[in-house]
C-alpha cells in the first residue's frame, strides 16, 4: 500500500511516502521516480537542459531518445540533421552520419572500419580516398591490400598493376597472363 504525502493537480505531482516514491503525470507510481507523458505521439515527455538553456537530453513520448536534440528520429540518436552521428531505428538498423539507414548499418562519409581479433586488427576498411580501401591483417602487419586505384598487393602495400604478389606464389590449376597459359604444375622464371 501507500501513502500519499502530497498530491497536486490529482496526480500531476505525487508523492508517495511509504514507498519513496515520485510520481509526475501518475497517481500510483511503480519506480521511485515515474514520469507519465500526456500522450503516445512524438511530444517531448521529459527534456534535460544545462544552465544556459541548451537542450541536452530529450525523451518523447514514443519512447525515442536525443542526445543534442529535441526530435530524435529513431529510438535513440546523438546529434541533430544533417550530420548525425549515431542513430538507432526501431527495425535495429544504425545510421552513423545517416538519418535513415536502409540496412544493419549504415555510415556515411569518410570511414575507417576495424573488426578486430583480440587485439591485432584482422580486417581494415578505410575510405579516406588517399590510399587503402580494404587491407587484411595479420598482427597488424597488412598481408593483402586493395588500394583506392582497385589494385590488389599481397605481400607489398604499394601494388603499381592490377594484381602485385612479392614472394613465391602458385596456381594448381591455370594461369593466363596476357597470351600467355601456364598450366599447373609448370613454372616460369
Amino acid at each position: 500500500s501507500s501513502t500519499t504525502g502530497l498530491n497536486v493537480e490529482s496526480g500531476l505531482l505525487n508523492l508517495d511516502t511509504t514507498n519513496l516514491r515520485v510520481g509526475i503525470g501518475t497517481t500510483a507510481p511503480l519506480a521511485r521516480f515515474e514520469l507519465k507523458a500526456a500522450g503516445t505521439g512524438t511530444g517531448l515527455a521529459l527534456k534535460v537542459q544545462d544552465s544556459a538553456g541548451t537542450d541536452k537530453v530529450s525523451f518523447l513520448d514514443n519512447g525515442n531518445v536525443g542526445i543534442g536534440t529535441t526530435l530524435p528520429l529513431g529510438l535513440l540518436q546523438v546529434g541533430t540533421s544533417p550530420n548525425v552521428p549515431l542513430v538507432v531505428l526501431a527495425s535495429g538498423n544504425v545510421g552513423i552520419g545517416k538519418t535513415g539507414p536502409s540496412s544493419a548499418l549504415n555510415v556515411l562519409g569518410k570511414t575507417t572500419l576495424e573488426i578486430n581479433s583480440s587485439s591485432d586488427a584482422a580486417l581494415v576498411v578505410d575510405q579516406d580516398g588517399t590510399s587503402w580501401i580494404t587491407a587484411f591483417y595479420q598482427g597488424w602487419s597488412p598481408k593483402v591490400i586493395i588500394d583506392n586505384q582497385g589494385n590488389v598487393g599481397i605481400g607489398t602495400t604499394s601494388p603499381l598493376t592490377k594484381l602485385e604478389v612479392q614472394g613465391t606464389a602458385s596456381a594448381s590449376n591455370l594461369l593466363t597472363i596476357g597470351g600467355l597459359q601456364v598450366a599447373g604444375g609448370a613454372s616460369v622464371t
